[in-house]
């Protein structure tokens, strides 16, 4: 039954490599290296959108492989302390990560974990055993953050929806650019508005939006 779980949860978030949907992540991928290209210093990205369940951990998971692929060295981060499910995808749930930064004071080398299957890097959530608040806003967030810019070519956080929590926004002054996830035929206008507004306020600058479900997934630049 463990066995099965993990490969449902996979197949549930990792595009198959032929099909239409990783034909999109890889043009994503496209977009945000010719980005890194013009702006050098852009390496850290962070998946966000309006409301719950729009896929942004489809996109931030996906997004990390296609660009490993390209030979770039990845570092995946799952900041999604409300609902983190990157390290189940993984297989790297009981690990420690950022919380452990701050409740046990491990090093940022002891909890990066390299998956070797997609040649990225992760850092999972670990035991989240502390306030939301207290993680994210903990100097050894951005020391991390910093560390692994220093290290790695491109850093993808997955984070939770904006107008749900403000955990994206304590995020925003620490990253290069937040990529957008909007679900075809369901987000609101408003909603996704306020989100956007919510994102500038926090000094957070939108490279794009990923319109997923229609049809295949697709990116702007910009909003």
């Amino acid at each position: 039954m463990i066995k099965s779980r993990k490969v449902d949860i996979k197949s549930r978030y990792l595009a198959r490599w032929n099909s239409l949907s990783n034909s999109s992540f890889e043009n994503l991928v496209d977009n945000i290296c010719w980005n890194a290209l013009e702006n050098k210093d852009d390496k850290i990205y962070l998946i966000t959108s309006a409301s719950l369940r729009e896929g942004k951990t489809t996109v931030a998971v996906n997004l990390a492989i296609n660009i490993a692929k390209t030979g770039k060295k990845v570092l995946l981060i799952d900041a999604n302390l409300r609902n983190p499910t990157i390290g189940e995808i993984f297989n790297v749930r009981e690990l420690p990560g950022l919380t452990q930064i701050i409740c046990d004071g491990m090093s940022i080398k002891s909890i990066i974990f390299p998956v070797k299957e997609y040649n990225i890097c992760l850092i999972p959530t670990g035991n989240i055993d502390h306030e939301t608040f207290e993680v994210l806003t903990s100097p050894k967030i951005a020391e991390t953050l910093a560390y692994a810019k220093e290290i790695y070519d491109f850093v993808i956080i997955d984070c939770t929806a904006v107008n749900s929590y403000a955990d994206p926004l304590l995020l925003c002054p620490l990253v290069d650019q937040v990529v957008f996830v909007i679900l075809a035929d369901k987000a609101e206008k408003s909603e996704v508005l306020i989100a956007k507004a919510k994102i500038l306020n926090a000094e957070g600058k939108i490279l794009g939006v990923v319109l997923n479900r229609e049809r295949f997934s697709s990116f702007h630049n910009g909003m």
